[in-house]
């Protein structure tokens, strides 16, 4: 019995995050704004939820695969390239090794995608240099520092699909 929830929970872990999370972060989970805007701060799986709207709905929505725009094409520059628009490193020739892909999307997006990029999105006001971001409310910010710190805490547990 046990050695099928290593299949089941991550299947089941990826349909929480994408029903639930990402739906609600792209207004789409219900007809009701309040509930898709207060949700995901709930259970901040992926990211902050201010941040995803920056970085996600508003940025790669709006520059899908375009060069030095679309925040997606660059996640981790420094140790990988993932779209021509990035400028080729050395560092890259070992990109493709198990290792580097699982250092890369385990403790490099942790601490890069949802604590650095975070930081630097909320002092300059804009995302990727790209989107410009509003300063947050007190309680928006509040509601913005409790997501980081959480999602921080699940992603260092190993993900969503350990948090159940």
């Amino acid at each position: 019995g046990r050695r099928a929830f290593v299949v089941v929970t991550p299947i089941l872990a990826w349909i929480l995050v994408v029903n639930y999370w990402h739906d609600a972060t792209h207004f789409a989970l219900s007809s009701n704004w309040r509930i898709n805007a207060t949700l995901p701060f709930l259970l901040p799986l992926l990211s902050s939820p201010w941040m995803w709207y920056h970085h996600h709905v508003i940025g790669h929505h709006a520059y899908t695969n375009i060069g030095h725009k679309d925040p997606d094409l660059a996640h981790a520059p420094q140790l990988m390239r993932e779209h021509e628009s990035i400028r080729w490193r050395p560092t890259y020739l070992n990109q493709a090794r198990l290792s580097n892909v699982f250092f890369t999307w385990s403790v490099a997006t942790v601490i890069g995608l949802n604590l650095l990029n975070d930081i630097r999105t909320t002092v300059k006001l804009s995302h990727n240099n790209v989107v410009p971001c509003e300063k947050p409310s007190m309680l928006g910010l509040a509601a913005h520092i409790f997501a980081v710190v959480s999602c921080t805490f699940v992603l260092s547990l190993g993900g969503p699909s350990r948090s159940f």
